[in-house]
């Protein structure tokens, strides 16, 4: 993998050094050399790093023999201007790809990868949208579709993304959850995470180190994942002094929850669900892509609105059972 990079590396060097024969080149080689590096220093982590860093390496392949024919088309101004969008277009896909890789580096990083399936573009899907874009340049730039090129199209295979994608869609039919609420429950599940490791060929110590972290977390009460852009944070109320002991002293676990709500209000939606087989409403409160400030007044709201509606005893109030380990909610019973 290092000879690789090093070897595509200076393939970028090279198109750089030529000048702009291309619009929107040099920002390109720079993402790919980026991700390049990052590559090297984590290509022992998962085998979809050195899958994505051969995507890397393909393109800058693919981008150096359009600039090697740059001089022999001729190219009217919609042809530049088509050239300039999909230039555009492949730079924001580097840049994509580039957080994937990056997210592999810090310890957490398998539990990361949860949160991030339904957070943004996946892997596949970055590559599969940078081959499209490859594919129209080689149009513009009349190159020959001979097999060379064709293998440099191919499709590739993320086997980690795959994996927990399986998975996912295993427990959304098994148990009647969404695709976020599977990701929560699959995170901290020790037999799920070696399976879909295996797969990916991750080294054992690098397994055993983010087993450890995941039971660390845990272990301290912290195993409530939600989550944030590409990052999970640790637990939604952490920090919060005497909020986080009463959402897990009334912490209750459902039978089932429907995907699709049946109310939406400002801040949560309301789902069907089953609780000691009654049929109950969840308020499902979401925390994806909020920022600390913001979580923080949100789980403070919460905890005061759960702190009265456990207080009140009268018939016209709805029951509160408690809230549920994964999804942070408060349940009431539907009548």
């Amino acid at each position: 993998m290092a000879a690789m990079a090093a070897d595509s590396k200076t393939v970028a060097d090279g198109l750089l050094a030529g000048g702009e024969t291309m619009p929107g080149l040099a920002a390109v080689c720079t993402a790919a050399k980026t991700i390049l590096d990052d590559v090297v220093h984590l290509q022992l982590t998962a085998s979809d790093v050195t899958v994505a860093g051969a995507r890397v390496a393909k393109t800058l392949v693919v981008l150096q023999m359009c600039a090697d024919n740059a001089n022999k088309v001729q190219m009217d101004e919609a042809a530049e201007r088509l050239v300039a969008k999909l230039m555009s277009q492949l730079n924001d896909l580097m840049l994509g790809f580039q957080r994937h890789v990056e997210s592999f580096e810090a310890s957490g990083w398998l539990r990361r990868k949860w949160g991030m399936l339904d957070h943004g573009p996946r892997l596949t899907e970055l590559d599969t949208a940078i081959v499209v874009c490859l594919r129209e340049l080689r149009l513009a730039y009349q190159l020959l579709d001979d097999r060379r090129v064709a293998s440099l199209l191919d499709a590739q295979k993320y086997e980690l993304e795959e994996a927990m994608l399986a998975q996912v869609r295993r427990v959304m039919q098994e148990r009647s959850l969404d695709e976020v609420s599977a990701s929560l429950v699959l995170s901290e599940d020790d037999e799920v995470n070696t399976a879909v490791a295996k797969a990916a060929r991750v080294p054992r110590d690098e397994l055993d180190a983010e087993l450890g972290e995941l039971r660390s977390r845990a272990g301290a009460g912290t195993g409530n994942p939600q989550t944030n852009h590409d990052v999970v944070e640790p637990n939604v109320s952490e920090g919060i002094p005497g909020k986080a002991s009463l959402i897990h002293k009334h912490e209750i676990r459902l039978e089932s929850i429907e995907s699709e709500p049946f109310a939406m209000g400002s801040v949560g939606r309301l789902h069907r669900g089953t609780y000691a087989r009654n049929c109950v409403a969840v308020k499902l409160i979401s925390l994806s892509g909020l920022s600390v400030s913001r979580r923080t007044k949100l789980m403070g709201e919460f905890t005061k609105e759960m702190t009265i509606m456990l207080s009140l005893r009268s018939p016209f109030v709805v029951q509160v059972f408690g809230t549920a380990r994964y999804q942070c909610l408060i349940l009431s019973k539907l009548y």
